[in-house]
């Protein structure tokens, strides 16, 4: 998959490979790939358990350096160069010490800015993000889905203009998913950042993405591209309609045919 010229894209994967030191052997993550994100795409992707999904974007938030090739944000390359994207793991990792607001603001913090200016501008957010009144509760008293949102508000404000999400919904309840898919919209459109989205939810990566990409078991590589054709915004209606259904079948094939292969070393 050949990825665009850097000056009109804002993240470049090429040709990144990742080899881990196994007890016996080798363990061969990712190897080959290779694909581009435009401005204010949002593009998922999905492949089978232990295929190397997270590891890519740990190399892309700069927390990991392949074993080869290069990862670039708009022409420079961002390995070993944490703090250029937005990341938001799998866990939300708010810290139990520090009410909702504070936790927001902690990363402007760390950047330098000063306290009372970062909680003022965490604070116009909640709004935003469905906060409103829930400023000054401590961790323990949100919800899972209120949890996730204020982790979600602390990753959009920190700025950057490219986001990594690594299965920000995967543990939480189908209905407070749903609820999010509806919500991540409304929070991502308007503001065109560009968000790269791991997650082993097909239906999910239909919904919010505009293209997915499949990757192979290990060593993970794309095998397959799929753009969504549906217009924005989009309503849970959308999982009732035939051509969703058919593109899910085709992906989740896709899926079964790469999980079936033994993994490799």
């Amino acid at each position: 998959m050949n990825a665009p010229d850097n000056h009109q894209t804002v993240l470049t994967f090429r040709d990144v490979a990742m080899t881990f030191p196994g007890t016996a052997v080798p363990i061969r993550a990712l190897v080959g790939v290779t694909f581009a994100m435009e401005p204010g795409e949002f593009v998922a992707i999905v492949g089978p358990s232990g295929c190397g999904k997270s590891t890519l974007l740990a190399i892309a938030a700069g927390l990991r350096t392949p074993s080869s090739g290069d990862v670039t944000l708009g022409g420079d390359s961002v390995v070993g160069r944490p703090g250029k994207v937005s990341f938001m793991p799998q866990r939300d990792l708010l810290l139990p010490w520090l009410r909702a607001l504070d936790n927001a603001a902690l990363p402007l913090e760390l950047a330098g800015t000063p306290r009372r200016v970062a909680r003022a501008r965490a604070a116009e957010t909640f709004s935003h993000f469905g906060l409103t009144g829930f400023e000054e509760h401590w961790p323990a008293q949100l919800s899972g889905g209120m949890r996730q949102r204020v982790a979600l508000l602390r990753t959009f404000l920190i700025g950057h203009s490219t986001v990594l999400l690594d299965e920000p919904f995967g543990a939480l309840d189908a209905l407070t998913r749903a609820q999010l898919h509806l919500w991540v919209q409304e929070v991502w459109h308007p503001r065109q950042r560009s968000i790269l989205l791991v997650t082993h939810d097909v239906d999910e990566a239909l919904f919010l993405a505009d293209r997915v990409l499949v990757m192979s078991s290990r060593p993970g590589t794309i095998v397959r591209e799929v753009t969504s054709p549906f217009d924005r915004p989009r309503r849970v209606a959308l999982f009732a309609d035939e051509r969703f259904a058919r593109l899910k079948a085709d992906l989740l094939d896709a899926l079964a045919r790469e999980g079936a292969e033994a993994p490799q070393q």
